[in-house]
């Protein structure tokens, strides 16, 4: 839930499926006292502008459902059957980046 709203982190993926700047991407969640969950795209072998080219796909999408922050991975955590697991996602996001919560989250990268 994001401002009190469901979202189904499939159909934001589904929007998304197919970019051509980038491999796939996954959406997860990132804890909010704000918002409640703040939704967050992650793709691997991402190039310039695969940002602009998701923001584009998912204009049709209400906009509770549109990700707060895109995250470029250096690879996607996968299970021995091939499949990215979201909560690791978030783990990976979550220990390189902060949030800085309100209405308009952000995040910030950790020092390394």
């Amino acid at each position: 839930k994001t401002g009190g709203y469901k979202v189904q982190p499939e159909e934001v993926e589904a929007a998304l499926a197919g970019l051509s700047r980038c491999g796939q991407v996954v959406v997860t969640s990132l804890a909010s006292d704000y918002w409640g969950e703040v939704i967050v795209a992650a793709t691997e072998n991402a190039k310039d502008g695969w940002e602009a080219e998701g923001r584009g796909r998912i204009a049709s999408l209400s906009k509770h459902k549109h990700p707060r922050a895109w995250i470029a991975l250096e690879a996607l955590p996968r299970n021995p059957q091939g499949k990215v697991s979201r909560k690791e996602v978030a783990k990976m996001i979550a220990a390189r980046y902060s949030l800085a919560d309100g209405p308009h989250p952000s995040l910030v990268e950790r020092d390394r």
